[in-house]
């Protein structure tokens, strides 16, 4: 089944508060706040799968819209260069913005069919033909952050987003639609838009 919030605390028109939505096996949690200065935090469970975002949330007459902070092709990356004796590059490890060691694989040149995992010691590359570094976890890929020295050959890479990126939900423009006291996510066919069938309110 798909899930709809329900509004927990009603104050007229007044959409601010907290949503939620939960199966009865316990299996599946969604929780969905609106703050009033404009922001969101969400969290979902699913099968032990947990996602979570936060962003900022706009009406459009009767519809929601949830934008999440980070944007699936807009993640950057703050690297640190170096210039060392050593013959070959050393990436080290890829970090996130609390220095969490991140499942990721690096991206030389945008050149997506030959990723590697940076901490392989058996993966061997000079200095002097790197001109871009991104970074790939699943299925996202960062934006290229092009080098400022060529000639560096150390490098401390972090993804500028909080968390894991696996674990992150991206949402752009996603819209939900407010009637009584509860949100229904629209989904769109193909530019033929469609309200999922509701669930009742908990």
């Amino acid at each position: 089944m798909l899930p709809t919030f329900s509004q927990t605390k009603i104050k007229g028109q007044n959409i601010i508060g907290k949503y939620s939505y939960y199966s009865d096996d316990s299996l599946v949690r969604y929780d969905l706040e609106l703050q009033k200065d404009g922001r969101y935090y969400f969290h979902r469970l699913e099968d032990m799968d947990v996602k979570t975002a936060a962003g900022n949330w706009r009406i459009e007459k009767d519809t929601l819209i949830l934008n999440s902070q980070y944007q699936e092709h807009a993640i950057s990356l703050k690297v640190k260069e170096s210039v060392t004796k050593d013959r070959y590059v050393n990436f080290g490890s890829v970090s996130n913005n609390h220095g969490d060691a991140l499942v990721a694989l690096v991206v030389i040149n945008e050149d997506t069919t030959k990723p590697f995992d940076p901490v392989d010691e058996n993966y061997k590359v000079e200095p002097g033909g790197i001109k871009s570094i991104s970074v790939m976890t699943g299925t996202i890929i960062t934006k290229p952050y092009f080098l400022k020295n060529i000639q560096s050959n150390k490098f401390e890479i972090v993804v500028n987003m909080e968390g894991a990126v696996s674990n992150y939900l991206f949402m752009n423009n996603h819209k939900m639609l407010i009637a009584r006291n509860t949100l229904y996510p629209i989904v769109d066919h193909h530019g033929m838009k469609a309200v999922v069938i509701p669930l009742k309110r908990r």
